[in-house]
């Protein structure tokens, strides 16, 4: 029994990287999730500006935790909805 549980854990951990998502740019492959973080960092960036510019007051500045999370979760909503394979 533990035998075939060592061969199901090596041939999960050798196997995993069989189809790596990735994107072809000028002949470089660059994987998925690089895009998505960029893409994430972009939309927090302007999310940022856009509260600023409409709250010009001390009290309205978002904090460095909620900026972090709002960057995750944009991250990974990107993920989902553009590459779904």
């Amino acid at each position: 029994m533990k035998t075939l549980a060592t061969l199901l854990g090596a041939g999960q951990m050798f196997g995993g990287g069989a189809l790596a998502p990735s994107i072809n740019v000028l002949g470089a492959f660059f994987p998925d999730w690089l895009f998505c973080v960029s893409g994430g960092l972009l939309l927090t960036a302007i999310v940022r500006l856009a509260v600023r510019g409409f709250c010009a007051d001390s009290a309205s500045r978002l904090p460095s935790l909620a900026l972090f999370a709002l960057w995750v979760l944009s991250s990974l909503t990107a993920w989902v909805l553009i590459f779904q394979n």
